[in-house]
């Protein structure tokens, strides 16, 4: 607990002590927290705690921009406009508040609490059977988010045990430790019986499990992260506390490409796109396959992320042949995933309606960004659109997994993100007011990078960029040049021309 303090200021001192304001993830949690503050005040107070929103609009989410589920608000809250951060009341007087949530201006005083994890000690290793991986494995028990955190701290990721050889390296390297027990990077947090790997890789797209018998069973409802045991994959409650394995990949990532000719529908041909692996990666311990990234309905019941139409496997990569309809608008994700080294690297391509009322002004579907940079989205009308600039809305895509919109602007024709951050990182949709359904509006991914521009080396990004050039972009974790399509070499400056596909 702190002395009174803005919200960002409490904020602030949670982060200077190595922590976070605390993030209150259930009610057995919520409670303990109530009696443990309940005592230390005289008079009643309310607590700051990690749970805000950016603009009276927007939904709240949690200080690691995840979003809440089942909230403990007190009556009539959340309430007014310009109360945006959340604390928790202690006032054994009032059984109506006591325990429960208050929306607050985020400029009020108030003390605060902080969560921090356990540090695990324990240090980076090689493991026979795994090249170009270093694991660490804790020593201390902590929740799957606890070790979720830690490990993206210290510039890695939950361990993903997306191979065969990978699994029985890792397993035998520290499945003998302790009770066998440790959680690693796979849970289906994003929609329920769909598993994805830290790295956002669908579990179904890589192949491989090891499930106990019976497994994954959700038991009682609520099982949602994944444990390693001695006979194989369990789901577990997130919150239940095991040993954990953090992965740091030292291999470069995979030159994927995502390719397409008819970016904006087709009149003639059937929508297609390619998914490309480039040399020297397009080799037959590589896999690829395809996703679709958002769901075009803002009816989510039964939704899918299955592409839709053909897919031809050729070497190298495939071809999907999309249907002549608008079912073939949305986003899908090109991936590739390294056998050898379980790393999967993933390249967008976005398809919009041939009879689409609003385009990019530009032309260009996804942009790059870094922290800190201001960007201006824009976007045109096409002869389609006869209603006036008043219908216009802007939403985004916020849960990718689950297509979910929440309004972001209406009215004009652009929208300013100013000093962007990760939370930032989404697809901006443009439409008429209240025709999502008919799949005419615009898409526009933004990518928020890890590291300010020029710098690379997660978490720390204290290492300088070499120069991409045509378009290139320094990856994050690795400081190579991720090329445009068209390009190759260290520092993107190579013309190629594709010999594996046509469209």
């Amino acid at each position: 607990m702190g002395d009174r303090n803005t919200f960002d200021e409490a904020k602030t001192e949670c982060s200077n002590n190595g922590g976070r304001l605390a993030i209150i993830g259930s009610a057995e949690l919520n409670t303990f927290l109530t009696s443990f503050v309940s005592p230390a005040l005289s008079s009643p107070s309310c607590y700051w705690f990690g749970l805000s929103r950016s603009a009276d609009i927007e939904l709240f989410t949690w200080i690691d921009e995840t979003q809440i589920s089942n909230p403990i608000w007190a009556p009539g809250e959340p309430s007014s406009t310009g109360r945006t951060c959340a604390c928790l009341w202690s006032d054994g007087n009032d059984a109506n508040r006591h325990g429960k949530w208050d929306g607050r201006s985020c400029g009020d005083p108030l003390p605060y609490i902080c969560e921090r994890p356990q540090v695990p000690t324990g240090q980076w290793t090689y493991i026979s059977g795994v090249q170009n991986v270093r694991y660490l494995m804790s020593t201390l028990d902590t929740s799957y988010f606890n070790a979720r955190d830690y490990c993206h701290q210290i510039g890695g990721r939950l361990a993903q045990l997306k191979t065969s050889n990978i699994y029985s390296a890792v397993k035998n390297r520290f499945g003998n430790i302790g009770d066998g027990r440790f959680w690693f990077g796979l849970d289906d947090l994003s929609k329920e019986g769909t598993f994805r790997w830290a790295d956002g890789t669908l579990l179904r797209n890589t192949g491989f499990i090891a499930w106990t018998p019976g497994g994954p069973d959700n038991y009682k409802g609520d099982e949602q992260c994944v444990e390693n045991r001695k006979r194989g994959w369990n789901d577990l409650l997130c919150n239940n506390s095991h040993r954990f394995v953090c992965e740091k990949s030292e291999a470069p990532p995979l030159h994927v490409l995502a390719m397409t000719s008819t970016p904006f529908g087709s009149s003639g041909a059937t929508p297609r796109f390619s998914c490309i692996l480039s040399p020297p990666d397009n080799t037959e311990d590589s896999v690829t396959y395809t996703e679709r990234v958002i769901v075009q309905s803002l009816t989510t019941e039964g939704y899918t992320l299955d592409v839709p139409g053909t897919k031809i496997t050729q070497p190298g990569g495939l071809i999907q042949d999309l249907p002549g309809d608008v079912t073939s608008v949305g986003v899908y994700k090109c991936s590739s995933t390294s056998t050898t080294y379980g790393i999967s690297t993933s390249a967008d391509v976005t398809i919009l309606s041939k009879d689409r009322h609003f385009q990019p002004t530009d032309g260009r579907l996804t942009k790059t960004i870094y922290p800190g940079d201001n960007i201006t989205l824009s976007v045109s009308t096409t002869d389609m659109y006869t209603a006036g600039e008043d219908e216009i809305r802007w939403r985004t895509f916020s849960n990718l997994a689950e297509g979910s919109l929440s309004p972001e602007g209406d009215g004009a024709l652009t929208y300013a993100i100013r000093s962007a951050t990760k939370r930032n990182a989404d697809i901006y949709g443009t439409f008429q007011n209240d025709m999502v359904e008919n799949l005419m509006y615009s898409l526009i991914r933004v990518i928020v990078s890890d590291c300010p521009r020029g710098r690379w080396n997660i978490p720390s990004c204290d290492r300088l960029c070499d120069n991409c050039y045509n378009g290139g972009i320094c990856h994050p974790q690795s400081g190579t040049c991720i090329c445009p399509p068209g390009f190759m070499g260290k520092n993107c400056l190579t013309g190629e021309t594709s010999k594996y596909f046509s469209t």
